[in-house]
């Protein structure tokens, strides 16, 4: 799991969906929104219970995602809260299919925001 300092509190959650820019990937769907402080790097993931029927399979996919990043998050760019929604997909995703779609991603966002 991430620091607190680097996660998304729920009240952030509302003015991500509907102020951030989208970016896509086969399993992700990410919301990226510049932050009010400049040195702010926050992250969060959300499974919904149409794409993991059970607790135990929606928080495996959510510390996969946190796992992933925490070997990236220090090269990740300060000044933005990235909001991860996992897609449904016909199965489950393995760990190395996360890890890639998460660092493409961020690739991506770096560029375009």
């Amino acid at each position: 799991m991430l620091s607190k300092k680097n996660r998304i509190t729920r009240a952030e959650f509302e003015s991500i969906l509907s102020k951030g820019k989208r970016y896509h990937s086969p399993i992700f769907t990410l919301y990226v929104v510049q932050s009010k402080n400049a040195v702010d790097k926050k992250f969060a993931f959300s499974v919904s219970k149409k794409v993991a029927r059970g607790a135990v399979q929606r928080n495996k996919l959510r510390r996969q995602g946190y796992a992933t990043l925490r070997t990236i998050v220090n090269s990740t760019q300060p000044g933005f809260l990235y909001l991860f929604i996992y897609k449904k997909t016909p199965k489950t995703p393995s760990y190395k299919e996360i890890k890639e779609n998460i660092t493409s991603l961020l690739g991506t966002s770096f560029v375009v925001v």
